[in-house]
C-alpha cells in the first residue's frame, strides 16, 4: 500500500517542477522581463494497493492553468474536480474524491533589476474523500494544489524579499531561486514569515502553493481547506528608501555608490543661509560637521561599507535655536 505520506511528501516537489515543466512561454510587455507565469492548479487521486480493487471511470488528474504577465493587472484562475471510485465487487461501495480553489496573481513591471518591483497573490483550496457507506473497502487518496509560477531574467543583483502567511488544514509554501540557490517560506497550518535573499543576475524562478492532502478507508473520510498569500519584493542593490525628518530643505540624501558603497548628500543653500550647524553621521558615526565658513553649499560622499545596509543622519541646527533632522536608509549592495 502506498502511504498517504509519502504522496504528500511526492506532492510537496512538485513546485519546483512547475518552473521547468508544463508551462507556456508568453510574451511580454515591452521592457519586461519576464519570461512565462501560469497560474492555476491541479488535482491528483489515486487507489492505493493492497485492499479490495476500487475502479474509477472518471479522470484521476487534471489541471487547468492561465498565463499572466507582469503588467500590474490581476489574474484569477478557479478549478474544481469529482473522482468517484468503485468497488468492482460491491457497486454501491463508493469513495468520492472533490477538489476546488482558486489563486490569483499579479506582478508590476520587471525590469531587469533596473527598479523595485512586486509579485503578490493568493490561493485556496478544498480537499475531500467522502465514503457512501458507513465504512468503505476502498483505500483511495487525493490531493489539490493551486498557485502561482514564473520565472524572468535580471541583469543585475536585487534583494527579494519574501514573506507570506498561510492558515487552514493544509499547507502552503513560497519560493524564489537563481541559477546558483535560493530561498523560501514553508507555511504550516497557521504560519507566516518572511525572509531575505541576494538573487544574482541569470534567470530567476518563483512559486507559490497552497495544497491539501486527503484520504478515505474504513470509516476514515477526511475533509480540508487551506488558504495562503504570498508577496515577494524585489529592489535594486543599494536602493534608497524614502527620506524622513523635517531638514530635508538643508541636507539631501542622494543614491547609494554601489562600487565604493558612499552615499552623496548635498548641503543646499537653505542651510548656509539659515543653519548654525550641520553634523551628518552615517550608520550611527561621525562623517561631517559644518559650522561657521565651512558651511556653505557643497556635495559631500558619505563614507559606508558597500556590504552592508546603510542609514545616514542629518542634524541640523538653526540660528534660532531649533532643530530639525533627516534620515535615509539604503539596502546593502552585497
Amino acid at each position: 500500500m502506498t502511504s498517504p505520506a509519502l504522496r504528500r511528501t511526492a506532492a510537496s516537489f512538485a513546485l519546483v517542477g512547475l518552473a521547468t515543466a508544463g508551462l507556456t512561454a508568453v510574451a511580454s510587455p515591452a521592457g519586461a522581463a519576464l519570461e512565462y507565469g501560469s497560474v492555476g492548479g491541479s488535482f491528483y487521486t489515486y487507489e492505493s494497493e493492497g485492499g479490495p480493487s476500487c475502479t474509477t471511470p472518471t479522470p484521476v488528474s487534471g489541471s487547468d492553468n492561465a498565463e499572466w504577465v507582469d503588467n500590474g493587472v490581476p489574474v484569477t484562475k478557479s478549478y474544481s474536480s469529482t473522482t468517484t471510485y468503485t468497488r468492482t465487487d460491491a457497486a454501491t461501495d463508493k469513495v468520492v474524491v472533490q477538489t476546488s480553489g482558486t489563486a490569483t496573481v499579479a506582478a508590476g513591471p520587471i525590469s531587469g533589476g533596473a527598479a523595485p518591483a512586486t509579485i503578490t497573490g493568493s490561493a485556496n483550496v478544498t480537499a475531500s474523500a467522502t465514503s457512501t457507506l458507513a465504512s468503505t473497502g476502498c483505500a483511495v487518496s487525493g490531493n489539490g494544489r493551486r498557485g502561482a509560477s514564473g520565472s524572468f531574467t535580471l541583469t543585475q543583483p536585487m534583494w527579494a524579499t519574501v514573506s507570506g502567511s498561510g492558515n487552514g488544514t493544509g499547507t502552503g509554501s513560497i519560493y524564489i531561486r537563481d541559477e546558483t540557490s535560493g530561498t523560501g517560506i514553508e507555511l504550516g497550518n497557521r504560519g507566516s514569515g518572511s525572509t531575505t535573499v541576494l538573487v544574482v543576475p541569470g534567470d530567476v524562478y518563483v512559486d507559490f502553493e497552497v495544497y491539501a492532502d486527503v484520504y478515505a478507508t474504513g470509516s476514515r473520510e477526511e475533509s480540508k481547506a487551506y488558504s495562503g498569500t504570498f508577496r515577494i519584493d524585489l529592489q535594486p542593490v543599494g536602493a534608497a528608501g524614502a527620506p524622513s525628518g523635517k531638514a530635508a530643505g538643508y541636507v539631501q540624501f542622494g543614491a547609494r555608490d554601489c562600487a565604493t558603497g558612499n552615499v552623496a548628500a548635498v548641503v543646499t543653500k537653505k542651510a548656509k543661509k539659515k543653519a548654525r550647524s550641520v553634523l551628518i553621521k552615517a550608520n550611527g558615526a561621525k562623517v561631517a560637521k559644518l559650522k561657521g565658513k565651512k558651511l556653505k553649499p557643497k556635495t559631500l560622499a558619505l563614507p559606508a561599507a558597500g556590504g552592508a545596509a546603510a542609514t545616514v543622519t542629518a542634524k541640523v541646527v538653526l540660528k534660532n535655536g531649533k532643530k530639525a533632522t533627516v534620515t535615509r536608509s539604503y539596502l546593502a549592495c552585497s
